[in-house]
């Protein structure tokens, strides 16, 4: 009797820890999942203000003005990737105080 009631309390312990492992690997990979989603776009950014800075800088080493849609189209990506950046900034920081978290 006595036996049985251990049982039935480690039992209930062992569900609760399954329970809590899935929980945990599941809002973790998810979160990592939306990191690399961000991480994607960020690198996406990250090329093309490149390739567009380095075609003004070109354009500039020739003496001539880079056309006014292309200046355009510069600050609009360079606008993209700080917003990008932040929020891939603020996903791995939340990501790592999740993982921080659960492990200490």
């Amino acid at each position: 009797k006595e036996t049985n009631s251990y049982l039935k309390k480690h039992s209930k312990l062992v569900e609760y820890a399954e329970d809590w492992e899935k929980t945990v690997t599941t809002r973790v990979q998810s979160m990592h999942v939306e990191y690399q989603k961000l991480r994607k776009g960020l690198n996406h950014y990250i090329g093309k203000v490149d390739a567009l800075e380095a075609e003004k800088k070109k354009t500039e080493e020739k003496h001539r003005e880079m056309a006014p849609k292309r200046l355009e189209k510069l600050e609009r990506n360079r606008t993209k990737l700080m917003g990008t950046r932040k929020s891939h900034d603020v996903a791995g920081v939340d990501l790592i105080i999740l993982i921080d978290e659960i492990v200490n």
